[in-house]
């Protein structure tokens, strides 16, 4: 195989993994910073399930990000010095060494282009900005200033299978609306019922669904970013290709190049984690809308109580006296069954909903963690990637 090198272009795809290692913190912190999903005695089990899932997420995700920058800030430093060592060697030597180098298997090499313009670094600019995804990922008060809609008759026209996280969020709004119903509906509930059904209900949604829209949201950033910043890798190791030639430039290439796909991978995995976010929240949504049915039938049953008290009342001091209010006081009995038969198939609802947020958590997780193992495994340089001169 022929040898052939340019300090400047090793120099500057070094400044191009460096600005990579840049962005890769910029990317941690951006992780780091997603939204705590806050617990409080206020807030329900399932905002509970829902903000532990997102907190086992953030610190592995922030944990690959630190393992991916110490692998590119290794890399630029390994890139640095040998720039230093081609600039200075005579290039019969540089060769000699090159030699003794393993040969290694990797694709056909590009045709060199514009060979002066490394000085000026014009060959080595980034083929996108990272962060540039972090820019559009929205204002994060946005969805405190959001007015809730009263009542729930047009959610449904509003809902997008695709985006089941707005649904949630103003679901959500509406179901809390249940649980201040009249005082003489609350009344007649709790003395058929012995519970403050609506105000339990209401309690299994409370949580703050805007914030957990940001975080999905934020999941999606991130893959952008990890799917930029392995373009610029490839660009930038396609074009050292052209002018480094020889078996260190190949074991080079192929270093740089599953370091891309290691990135590549990671945009998938945070793509699939925005996925999970989005499914669970349409879970949850789905849920939600079952109980605003299952809360409005409720009140329209203990309204239907109250006034059937009222006519047995009235049919006590008629002619057929207590006839018609057994009858009466019956009918209302019966409702009274069918509000806590309601309530109770509210609740194995929300146990089966439980069951499918641990399965996607514990899906989610995996996934991240294995991502972790992989990237922990990666070899920096001095072990996969080493330049015996330096």
């Amino acid at each position: 195989m022929s040898f052939s090198v340019r300090s400047a272009d090793i120099d500057g795809f070094g400044a191009m993994v460096d600005r990579a290692a840049v962005h890769m913190d910029h990317a941690k912190s951006f992780a780091d910073r997603l939204p705590d999903l806050k617990l409080s005695a206020s807030m329900s089990e399932l905002w509970g399930t829902v903000a532990e899932l997102h907190t086992e997420h953030r610190d592995k995700a922030s944990t690959a990000l630190k393992a991916y920058r110490r692998a590119l800030v290794a890399s630029g430093a390994e890139l640095a010095k040998s720039a230093r060592y081609y600039a200075e060697t005579d290039e019969k030597e540089a060769a000699s060494l090159d030699a003794t180098y393993p040969a290694s298997k990797r694709g056909p090499r590009p045709q060199p282009t514009l060979g002066g313009a490394a000085e000026s670094g014009l060959l080595f600019q980034d083929a996108e900005d990272p962060l540039a995804t972090f820019a559009r990922s929205g204002d994060p008060h946005f969805f405190e200033r959001l007015v809730m809609k009263q009542r729930v008759d047009t959610l449904l026209d509003n809902f997008s299978v695709d985006d089941g996280l707005v649904f949630l969020r103003e679901a959500v709004g509406n179901v809390l609306d249940f649980s201040s119903p009249s005082v003489i509906i609350n009344e007649v509930i709790y003395v058929f019922t012995g519970q403050n059904l609506l105000d339990k209900m209401a309690q299994w949604v409370t949580g703050d669904w805007g914030t957990f829209e940001t975080c999905a949201k934020g999941w999606l950033s991130l893959a952008e970013f990890s799917s930029s910043v392995s373009k610029n890798l490839k660009t930038g190791n396609k074009t050292l290709s052209a002018s480094w030639n020889g078996n260190a430039a190949d074991a080079a290439w192929i270093y740089f190049d599953s370091l891309a796909k290691q990135l590549e991978e990671a945009s998938a995995t945070f793509r699939e984690l925005y996925g999970h976010y989005n499914k669970i929240a349409e879970q949850i949504a789905g849920f939600v809308n079952h109980l605003k049915a299952t809360a409005s039938l409720i009140m329209d049953l203990a309204i239907m109580i109250f006034l059937e008290m009222i006519l047995a009342s009235k049919a006590a001091a008629s002619v057929v006296g207590a006839f018609m209010a057994a009858a009466f006081m019956a009918a209302a009995a019966y409702k009274a069954v069918r509000i806590v038969s309601l309530y109770q198939n509210a609740e194995i609802a929300l146990l089966g909903l439980f069951v499918t947020l641990n399965a996607a958590r514990q899906t989610g997780t995996e996934q991240l963690e294995q991502k972790i193992r992989e990237i922990g495994a990666f070899p920096l340089p001095g072990k996969g990637y080493d330049h015996r001169a330096v």
